[in-house]
């Protein structure tokens, strides 16, 4: 057999083994569990960290202020939030404390400064934080005062905060002006999430997403060791599924997994038998393909001449045939990510024949935006002013899409903690109910806003799974539990 399917509490590994004349490839679909057990969930850490440098006065401070306070009143008594802001100099607004009123308006009074101490205020807020906090970094330029300014060295140092002490960083760049190479790498190299905010409610978007991520980490560091190489995947959260593509040699006799759960620090090594022969696979060949994409948009965000421009077309030119000409080409994985593959082979055919540094630099952005969405589809990452956003999002429901939806059902004492008008109201199904939080599908499942509000309503988290629904399916399920 050419696959091999492994459960655990924490997780389901499907293995899938492939070869043809060209390549041999070896496919891990990971699907992280939707529930971390029965217990108590752990409260979130958060460090939030903004700019507020003179270039972010005006309209885009102003939605920062509104946003992270929204977030701050959104979380729940056992939480933990930190500020810092950070111009030339860095302020600690508060410590992590539980969110409280009185914070989110010391956060809502925020005024602009100078310039941009980044490393003070990053390293500053990654500090104050436990193993397993969050790091939210938010910027619109450059990095250019303080201990360290370049995007190598940032990355490291982000990296070093994730690897030693399961620091997340995530990255919110602002408008045209930021640092993309030094803010996609260090989400990167930190385990977080990278956005684009080209506009100001792309800002509030990301923030909410960010609430929502953060409290629906499930697996930290998780590492997956084939033969002699290890591969760092990152974090999961309760109900991700992704697929990793390792090209082979030959196939091993197991593979290992390696990963921290989060509800309760155990850390766990999973031993997973291997195929114990290849097959042809055009699912292993297809996400191959989708991986490719991804390390071609990263080396896009690094064009930064017609030169580098011209040499990367060709390379993407071929990607495109490749994708064009695959068996499962019109399927809505490869269809749709051939259509945003397309507009960054425009772009880059564009800047070969005329290189503009405006152009050259939001394209660059969207490149490394669309490369860590490529990594962890279940970010909303991608700006609603991308020419793309449509494409993305029917991307991320093809991918967020299983026959997993169909053994869901309501469960009819959800609606004790409210009437099923209301769960139709907030388009949230609870298929299933614990003392501490209630699991439900929503069309709004990376709303963490949404979430924050029902809580509230409840007295209990809400834990979205992350698969694509429609409000009419939310409704029919409720209905069928409640006639």
């Amino acid at each position: 057999m050419n696959t091999t399917t492994y459960e655990s509490p924490w997780l389901v590994a499907r293995l899938v083994a492939h070869a043809d004349e060209t390549q041999k490839l070896l496919m891990l679909e990971l699907t992280a569990a939707d529930l971390p057990g029965t217990e108590e969930e752990p409260s979130v850490q958060l460090a939030l960290v903004l700019d507020r440098s003179g270039s972010m006065s005006g309209q885009k401070l102003a939605i920062t202020r509104e946003a992270a306070s929204r977030l701050i009143r959104s979380l729940r008594p056992v939480d933990q939030v930190g500020v810092v802001i950070y111009d030339d100099t860095v302020e600690v607004l508060s410590p992590p404390a539980p969110p409280s009123e009185y914070l989110a308006d010391v956060v809502a009074r925020i005024q602009s400064g100078g310039s941009t101490n980044l490393y003070g205020g990053w390293v500053r807020g990654a500090k104050m934080l436990k193993p397993g906090g969050h790091v939210v970094l938010l910027s619109d330029g450059l990095a250019n005062v303080g201990r360290y300014t370049d995007a190598d060295t940032l990355s490291h140092h982000a990296g070093i905060s994730y690897r030693r002490y399961k620091i997340t960083t995530t990255t919110i760049g602002v408008g045209q002006d930021y640092d993309e190479r030094l803010m996609s790498g260090m989400a990167r190299a930190g385990g977080g999430a990278h956005y684009f905010a080209r506009s100001v409610d792309d800002i509030m978007r990301a923030f909410s997403s960010q609430r929502w991520a953060a409290a629906n980490r499930a697996l930290s560091q998780l590492i997956v060791r084939v033969g002699t190489e290890s591969h760092l995947i990152g974090d999961m959260l309760a109900g991700e599924k992704q697929n990793i593509v390792i090209p082979i040699e030959e196939l091993p006799e197991q593979v290992t997994l390696y990963f921290t759960v989060l509800s309760n620090g155990e850390e766990v090594r999973l031993t997973i038998p291997a195929p114990d022969q290849f097959g042809v696979s055009d699912e292993v060949t297809a996400h191959y393909l989708v991986w490719q994409a991804r390390d071609l948009l990263d080396r896009a965000g690094e064009v930064h001449n017609h030169a580098d421009a011209a040499e990367l077309a060709e390379p993407m030119r071929v990607l495109l045939l490749q994708m064009t000409n695959h068996p499962l080409a019109d399927e809505p994985l490869l269809a749709n990510l051939r259509s945003i593959l397309s507009t960054s082979y425009q772009q880059l055919q564009q800047l070969a024949a005329f290189f503009d540094p405006h152009a050259a630099s939001y394209a660059r952005k969207r490149s490394y935006a669309t490369a860590r969405f490529i990594e962890h589809p279940v970010y909303d990452n991608v700006s609603d002013m991308d020419a793309d956003y449509d494409t993305v999002q029917h991307l991320v429901q093809h991918l967020t899409t299983d026959d997993r939806i169909g053994r869901y059902r309501v469960n009819p004492s959800a609606f004790a903690i409210m009437p099923a008008q209301e769960w139709i109201r907030w388009q949230m199904a609870p298929v299933e109910v614990y003392d501490h939080y209630v699991v439900v599908l929503t069309p709004h499942w990376r709303d963490g806003f949404r979430h924050g509000e029902v809580e509230k309503r409840i007295g209990r988290r809400v834990r979205p799974v992350p698969l694509s629904v429609t409000a009419e399916q939310v409704e029919e399920l409720i209905r069928q539990a409640n006639p």
